[in-house]
């Protein structure tokens, strides 16, 4: 029998590939606010974030010295890693930095944002099997209070599903009706899952259809 710290983790990790997934969706803004203080140093920023598809709109503030830690703490992460995209992201990123010293912070904290953003909403699946990915995800969300559409009533859609036994996994010959694959990728599709309805999915493939639809692809429950 599975123990509740195991099936808490299934829980949390399918929430974080879902999550990932809707971060393509978001719109950044960023503004910068008026200040006394000479050369703009202690200029705030005001960042909006917008998932017009689901109506979702929130905002955090910070100064560009704060981005720059931030960024310093997610190339710490993608260094450790290993992970090919991860280091090229964090290349990305210091020549982002490196180009900011003598220009208007507000589009560079956009670019760095966005940068980061579709890094792991591409990548979202990896997120499933990638410690890296999801420590990218977990200081990024702390960082931008990041908010999810319909998060409560996705997390009991998730934690309804049946993970299918490995042996039963690898008879199942029919394809995954998301990624039209019969195939099991031990790295890219971990496991099957089994919904209430009976329906069997790859679970990075169910847990990314439901960033946009809290339903099964193909009976609608």
């Amino acid at each position: 029998m599975a123990t509740k710290s195991y099936l808490q983790e299934t829980l949390l990790r399918r929430a974080d590939i879902r999550r990932a997934t809707s971060l393509r969706d978001l719109v950044v803004r960023v503004f910068p606010l008026e200040t006394d203080l000479p050369f703009g140093w202690g200029t705030q920023y005001e960042v909006a974030l917008e998932n017009r598809q689901h109506d979702l709109f929130w905002k955090f503030f910070c100064t560009y010295g704060e981005m720059k830690r931030y960024m310093k703490q997610v190339g710490r992460i993608a260094k450790g890693s290993k992970c090919p995209n991860l280091l090229e992201m964090g290349k990305q990123i210091k020549k982002i930095v490196f180009r900011a010293i003598f220009r208007e912070k507000a589009p560079i904290i956009l670019e760095l944002l966005n940068v980061l953003f579709t890094l792991l909403s591409t990548h979202a699946v990896k997120v499933a099997h990638c410690r890296w990915y999801r420590q990218v995800l977990h200081t990024t969300q702390e960082f931008c209070a990041l908010e999810y559409p319909m998060d409560q009533h996705a997390l009991l859609k998730l934690e309804s599903m049946t993970t299918m036994p490995l042996d039963m996994a690898k008879t199942f010959e029919e394809d995954c009706c998301i990624c039209l694959s019969a195939e099991d990728d031990v790295m890219e599709y971990p496991h099957r899952v089994a919904l209430k309805c009976g329906h069997v999915f790859h679970e990075t493939c169910i847990c990314m259809w439901y960033n946009t639809r809290l339903n099964c692809p193909i009976c609608r429950q």
